[in-house]
């Protein structure tokens, strides 16, 4: 019976050796899958081996040469500072929605705003680079000064109304993606119309501009809810959120120096309607 109980007893330990190296395995491929992210693999995870119980390792249960490949590969600063995130498609998903943030946002600000501010102070008897334009708009008699304040206050009071509201959404119910995809939608349906921006259709595109500010918003708060979850280890969670800022800042950076050039080369330097365009 001792016999028999040794040899069960000697039988699990080598099943759970074995379903330890298959974990340890699929590890070791998704540090290759992935090398920038995960830095080490949990000693624990590891293979045993069976000198525990024969007193020579099992050729089965050595370590795969591939870790310590990646391992090496990971440590090359060239490799590993750039943005990989391999299978990770919640954080490729994530680096997407930057970008498309970024462009829209600093569009709206740098260029789409200049532009409206420009047109009104036209529209006010004005010329487009008089700042100091005290006549009012013909449409709804606002002075050109004004409207970025303005601006400012409609999409202030309206988050401090509403996104509280939306953040409770997002923490107690499982309409997350949902919101995220409505309000995705609806913000580049709200960009599309600006192409059109003229001296008759100032207005309409400053209410758009309004509008596409607040559901920007609604589209970030959804977007930063899934940021925590995109790992449990706080190193790799430090690093997509750094790759995350490269990629939205450098967005930025590449998109003014396109337009700039595009502008330089159409001539349309002091045009900013055309710019905007």
């Amino acid at each position: 019976e001792k016999i028999g109980s040794l040899t069960a007893e000697t039988h699990c330990l080598h099943q759970f050796a074995i379903t330890r190296h298959l974990v340890a395995k699929a590890l070791i491929n998704q540090r290759q899958a992935m090398p920038c992210q995960i830095d080490s693999i949990d000693q624990s995870a590891r293979p045993p081996t069976s000198s525990d119980h024969t007193g020579e390792p099992s050729p089965a249960l050595e370590e795969s040469p591939s870790s310590s490949t990646s391992s090496q590969a990971c440590r090359q600063p060239i490799f590993c500072h750039w943005p990989q995130y391999g299978s990770h498609l919640e954080a490729r998903g994530w680096a997407y929605d930057a970008v498309g943030r970024s462009l829209s946002f600093i569009g709206n600000a740098a260029f789409v705003g200049t532009a409206v501010v420009q047109l009104a102070r036209i529209d006010a008897g004005c010329e487009p680079e008089d700042v100091k334009c005290s006549g009012r708009t013909q449409y709804a008699g606002i002075r050109p000064s004004s409207l970025l304040a303005l601006y400012n206050v409609i999409v202030g009071l309206a988050s401090s109304a509403l996104l509280p509201l939306l953040g409770a959404i997002v923490d107690h119910t499982s309409v997350r993606r949902l919101i995220g995809r409505i309000s995705a939608i609806i913000y580049c349906a709200t960009l599309f119309p600006m192409i059109f921006l003229s001296e008759s259709t100032w207005l309409a595109v400053a209410i758009l501009l309004i509008i596409s500010a607040f559901v920007g918003w609604i589209h970030s708060g959804m977007s930063f809810a899934y940021l925590p979850e995109m790992s449990d280890d706080k190193e790799v969670l430090e690093r997509l959120n750094t790759s995350f800022a490269v990629v939205q800042y450098g967005t930025d950076v590449v998109y003014i120096i396109v337009v700039v050039a595009i502008a330089a080369a159409m001539g349309w330097v002091d045009d900013s309607l055309a710019t905007s365009r």
